[in-house]
């Protein structure tokens, strides 16, 4: 025992030292990394749903050009010049604490272009007017975007930038100091969402701000820029149309203006159904509840309320999360597959668990990863002990397959029959076969002979009582005794035992035609049916026991087949062991009366012809 047990000890170590390399490839290669973004978007969607995280950072304000505006404009979006100056003024009055334009400013002059009805109005002079008015109220972020073809950023029109530059640096020492402009670039994950912050790691030029990060430091702040939005963050955005802003100006409503401006970041731009939109891990716009596809304000927009409220989310790093996995590749060392299973799903719900419970910290969990790392050791060792189960299930099959009848090998396998237990009281057919003269000829022929054809018969007993799922009792010289009804109850016991009966016949007549040792002297059976309640089970020491039948009923059964050399039938039954009650099936069996049975009452019995 000491011996086997250092074997499976050494096993232990020498498989979970090969478990720890693949959680270790599992968690660096980052080779679920897909599935856990999308599990953790599922999560954040979740939390937004239940208990959004409360955000208390400076108010996020959308002004928007929406299509019922662009389509009551007479010029193109390209000439809205003087309705964004409208804007900007009627945004500037109401002192916010920002004012971001996620607007892509002409690069060019429009002087050449007026009105016929007001050929005074200058669109740049009009559109510089509104940049400078709001530029005196708040600090202004002028959004510029990469063009990868020109491998630069977007130019706009140098009396645009000089309206809005800033008077004071916001970043000491860089290049952008005092320039207003800021990059609306942002990264996308492989399935197209996105998830990062769009930081230094994701601009074209790391000089150039994020349009987030511009409008912090325009706040007076200088954030980190590396992790990820955090979607969970805060409530869905609204949008204020153009029209209602500048209309609230036009009527001199300066305190409707203020109640939804002042003191606020107020970030102007186009919101159209089918330009400018990006995927997101959750729907944020309340105009669009059931869209992910939105206007792509509302990422710069998240990513504010992120750096204003320090909550960038970062992952677990992939070394914490290897260390988590080697403290539960020691759950390979627990015993039972039951409480494998069971620290299987803990092990699964913990991950998820903890996941949610981060999420309020800014801290996102590889969900998929950590628990398959965890679960890993568990399906390995659950996998080997179930081979070891298979494997031992085998070694006992082969060591009493020739000792016990299938059923009862079935069920001591699967734990349903116990030798330790005694034996159960249960209604059983018993079938007693037996040849007739086997006396006489074992003392006429050799020994060697009587064992052939001993063998050849109790060969051809058990495949016909096998396959009606019977079970040997046990074999007495040449006598046979089954049971049929037990271990496992039959659904046709009776059926099943005269089928048995019959077929033993014809196997034994088939001999008696073919074999040499059969043809010298043929053999008849005489079999005898009954039925009722015997002890079944166990009996014997804890050192041998076999698995039998005891009782009146098998008793009786071994008399009945004495009678059938008397009464002239290869099989004889009780009444009692006959279906329905006692009736005999239609076209089957001669009733033979009540017969004298040797040491107990007269039995009733009925002849059947093979």
């Amino acid at each position: 025992m000491t011996t086997q047990h250092s074997a499976n000890r050494k096993t232990d170590l020498i498989a979970l030292a090969a478990i720890l390399p693949c959680s270790a490839a599992l968690v660096f290669s980052n080779i679920l990394g897909p599935v856990d973004l999308r599990v953790n978007d599922a999560l954040v969607s979740l939390k937004r749903k239940l208990s959004p995280i409360k955000y208390d950072g400076p108010e996020v304000v959308l002004v928007g050009f929406d299509e019922e505006y662009l389509a009551s404009m007479p010029e193109p979006f390209a000439l809205v010049h003087t309705h964004l100056a409208d804007a900007l003024d009627a945004i500037a009055v109401a002192n916010p604490k920002v004012i971001g334009i996620d607007l892509n400013l002409p690069s060019k002059s429009f002087s050449f272009l007026k009105y016929r009805d007001r050929p005074d109005i200058d669109f740049d002079q009009e559109l510089t007017k509104g940049l400078a008015l709001a530029g005196k109220s708040a600090p202004v972020v002028q959004a510029i975007a990469w063009n990868p073809r020109r491998e630069k950023y977007g130019d706009i029109l140098q009396s645009y930038f000089a309206a809005t530059e800033w008077k004071q640096e916001a970043s000491p020492g860089t290049s952008q100091g005092k320039d207003p402009r800021a990059s609306v670039t942002v990264c996308t994950d492989p399935d197209g969402i996105v998830r990062s912050f769009p930081g230094s790691k994701c601009q074209a030029r790391t000089t150039m701000p994020s349009f987030a990060t511009r409008v912090l430091q325009a706040m007076g702040s200088q954030p980190p820029d590396d992790g990820q939005i955090n979607y969970a963050l805060g409530d869905r955005f609204r949008y204020i149309p153009v029209a209602a802003i500048i209309d609230l100006r036009q009527r001199g409503d300066l305190p409707a203006l203020k109640a939804q401006l002042e003191g606020k970041i107020v970030l102007v731009a186009a919101i159209l159904n089918y330009s400018d939109r990006l995927r997101l891990p959750v729907a944020l716009a309340e105009w669009e509840p059931n869209s992910t596809l939105s206007p792509g304000v509302i990422v710069h927009a998240q990513a504010i309320r992120t750096l204003a409220a320090n909550a960038l989310v970062s992952q677990l790093s992939s070394f914490l999360c290897f260390l988590v996995s080697c403290l539960t590749a020691l759950l390979w060392f627990l015993q039972g597959i039951g409480r494998k299973l069971f620290a299987l799903v803990i092990s699964v719900i913990a991950t998820w668990v903890a996941a949610w419970l981060l999420l309020p910290y800014s801290v996102s969990l590889p969900i998929v990863t950590l628990a398959t790392a965890a679960v890993l050791p568990l399906i390995a060792r659950l996998i080997r002990d179930i081979r070891l189960v298979l494997q031992e299930r085998n070694r006992l099959g082969s060591v009493f397959r020739g000792s016990v009848s299938p059923r009862v090998m079935e069920g001591i396998l699967a734990g349903k029959l116990d030798p330790k237990r005694k034996g159960a009281r249960v209604h059983v057919h018993i079938m007693f076969a037996d040849i007739r003269g086997f006396t006489t000829l074992s003392e006429k022929s050799e020994p060697e002979r009587v064992i052939r054809i001993l063998n050849a018969y109790l060969t051809e007993a058990t495949q016909a009582i096998h396959n009606v799922n019977g079970t040997i009792d046990k074999f007495l010289g040449d006598g046979v005794v089954a049971v049929f009804g037990a271990p496992e109850p039959l659904a046709d016991p009776w059926g099943a035992a005269l089928s048995a009966a019959r077929d033993l016949i014809a196997r034994m007549e088939a001999l008696n035609r073919d074999s040499a040792d059969y043809r010298i002297t043929p053999i008849k059976l005489g079999i005898g049916i009954h039925a009722g309640e015997a002890i079944v089970g166990f009996v014997g020491s804890s050192e041998r026991n076999e698995f039998t039948s005891i009782g009146d009923t098998v008793n009786v059964a071994s008399r009945i087949q004495g009678l059938t050399a008397e009464l002239g039938y290869p099989i004889i039954a009780s009444v009692d062991s006959l279906p329905n009650g006692g009736r005999l099936p239609k076209g089957e069996g001669k009733p033979l009366g009540p017969q004298a049975i040797k040491g107990h009452t007269d039995i009733d019995v009925v002849g059947f012809d093979a």
